[in-house]
């Protein structure tokens, strides 16, 4: 949490794979993948290579409208109705 905090604070942008969306970590970054190191890794690979030869403004842009926030509630909503 403290080191993603320093990065966002010193305009960097950080993508985080957590198991928890609930850390410290997972709420501070730009972009948190919720899922297992080794899971999520080759499909971030994967997504990379895909997005390569993207327009960078339109992945700037992409990236600007991004809402963490958002999407951590929407996993977390999630989480819980697959409990009951």
């Amino acid at each position: 949490g403290d080191r993603t905090e320093a990065l966002i604070r010193n305009g960097k942008k950080v993508i985080t794979i957590d198991l928890n969306p609930l850390s410290r970590t997972a709420q501070k970054a730009t972009i948190t993948i919720v899922d297992d190191i080794v899971r999520a890794m080759p499909l971030l690979t994967k997504a990379i290579k895909k997005f390569k030869g993207y327009d960078k403004g339109l992945l700037r842009n992409t990236i600007k409208r991004y809402d963490n926030k958002k999407t951590l509630k929407e996993y977390l909503a999630y989480i819980l109705q697959n409990l009951s």
